[in-house]
């Protein structure tokens, strides 16, 4: 798990200060002024790289049926030749944080949460977020050719069968839980190889149909299901937020400045 906090305001000390209740006792913190703001790192799979902080874990296939994961160091080698951009189509759970600029930009499956802190202090984690990210839209598909029925057997031919149902309730928690994961604690997500887990709802005809209960499902809910599968060992895919699925029913866009 991992938390990265910039502010433009706050010296090295006030920021540990200020973040301190959302870092767990275990974890390393290094705390560093760039041209950005005050940086705070805490926790693990993080990578920097010059200008570049990468965090998460980036993924061969977006689908999740075959989840090799990918170094974060190749996910800054396609910034480098790409720009951040490839972040944004970058399957799996992946952020990105410009240290020049602070600009910070995350993959469209939702996995990795901004927030919850306004203003000139971010907050970007696989812990979760409390509000859905600065200036995030949702554009709906108008496309004569969609059909949630077609997108929903692509989903079914491209997602690998599953194990049992992980109890995320039971097993693990979470410290600021969030009502809009609830529903999906405890039949929504289900247990992958390769230390992965997957979120397979059973009313995803329901969330793809809806704009705002996608963005709902997808700011809200899929990092705090992160969270609790990180305290399992496990990365979350998603693949009905992934790239594929974006193409047809929409477009998404979340950035902090």
């Amino acid at each position: 798990m991992t938390v990265v906090a910039l502010s433009r305001r706050h010296e090295p000390a006030a920021l540990l200060v200020e973040v301190a209740h959302h870092l767990l006792p275990h974890w390393e913190v290094s705390v560093e002024v760039t041209p950005a703001g005050t940086l705070l790192c805490a926790g693990s799979d993080i990578h920097r790289a010059d200008r570049w902080l990468a965090v998460g874990q980036p993924l061969d296939d977006p689908w999740g049926a075959d989840p090799l994961a990918r170094p974060l160091s190749d996910a800054l080698e396609d910034v480098d030749r790409f720009g951040p951009g490839a972040i944004v189509l970058s399957p799996g759970p992946v952020l990105l944080l410009d240290t020049l600029t602070g600009h910070a930009h995350r993959s469209l499956s939702g996995l990795v949460g901004f927030g919850p802190h306004p203003d000139d202090l971010q907050l970007s984690s696989t812990l979760g977020q409390s509000s859905p990210p600065p200036r995030a839209q949702i554009i709906e598909d108008s496309s004569p050719a969609f059909s949630v029925e077609g997108l929903m057997a692509e989903i079914e031919a491209h997602t690998p069968t599953v194990g049992d149902p992980i109890d995320l309730g039971a097993f693990t928690a979470h410290p600021w839980p969030n009502p809009e994961a609830e529903p999906f604690l405890r039949d929504a997500v289900y247990g992958l190889g390769g230390g992965h887990a997957i979120f397979r709802p059973h009313d995803r005809s329901d969330i793809l149909t809806d704009p705002h209960r996608y963005g709902r499902v997808r700011d809200l809910a899929l990092p705090e299901l992160q969270y609790r599968c990180r305290l399992l060992g496990r990365w979350l895919l998603a693949p009905m937020f992934e790239r594929p699925v974006l193409d047809q029913v929409g477009f998404a866009v979340a950035e902090t400045q």
